[in-house]
C-alpha cells in the first residue's frame, strides 16, 4: 500500500446555489476521518469543485470513480495523481469560494485572473492554494481533525453567496 495525493477538479452540474446547498457541502467534511484513510481539502463555488485528497492509492481511485459517477458534478479533470511520503493534510478543510478581499487576494496569487478558475492552474498552483486555504479562518470554511471532530464550525453567511 502506498500513500498518494490526487488533485483534480470538476464542473458543478447544479444550477442555483442556495445557502442550504453551501451548508450541506461545508458540513460534508465531518464524514471523513482517520478511519476512512482519506484526508484533504475541497474548495468550491457555483462553477467548480477543486479537490486535493490523500490516502492509499486504491482508496483514492475508488473515490475518484464515485465522484465521476456523481450527477452533481461533470467533466472530472485530474491535474496530478502521485505517490507521496507524507500527508499535507491532517483532516479535512472544506471552503466555499467566497468573493471577499482575503479570498480574492488568494485567487489572484494562484491564478492568471483574480477568480477561481482551475482550468488555468498548474499543480504548483493547486498545492499553494490549498496550503494557504488550510491556514485561513472564515465563516465559509469548515474543518475536521483526523478523528472527525469539527474544529471550526462556521455558518455560511448570506453575503458570500452574492457573487
Amino acid at each position: 500500500m502506498y500513500l498518494a495525493r490526487v488533485n483534480f477538479y470538476t464542473r458543478c452540474a447544479i444550477r442555483g446555489v442556495t445557502p442550504a446547498w453551501v451548508k450541506e457541502i461545508l458540513l460534508s467534511c465531518t464524514t471523513y476521518d482517520s478511519a476512512s484513510g482519506i484526508s484533504g481539502a475541497l474548495l468550491f463555488n457555483e462553477r467548480y469543485f477543486l479537490q486535493s485528497m490523500e490516502g492509499e492509492r486504491s482508496l483514492l481511485s475508488n473515490q475518484i470513480v464515485k465522484i465521476a459517477e456523481d450527477e452533481r458534478q461533470s467533466g472530472l479533470t485530474i491535474v496530478a495523481f502521485k505517490a507521496i511520503s507524507v500527508r499535507m493534510y491532517t483532516g479535512w478543510t472544506v471552503a466555499f469560494a467566497a468573493r471577499n478581499t482575503q479570498m480574492d487576494l488568494l485567487y489572484f496569487r494562484y491564478n492568471v485572473i483574480g477568480e477561481l478558475d482551475p482550468v488555468r492552474m498548474t499543480l504548483d498552483m493547486f498545492d499553494g492554494l490549498f496550503s494557504e486555504l488550510c491556514q485561513i479562518d472564515g465563516s465559509y470554511i469548515q474543518r475536521s481533525s483526523s478523528d472527525g471532530r469539527v474544529q471550526s464550525a462556521g455558518r455560511p453567511r448570506k453575503d458570500i453567496l452574492a457573487q
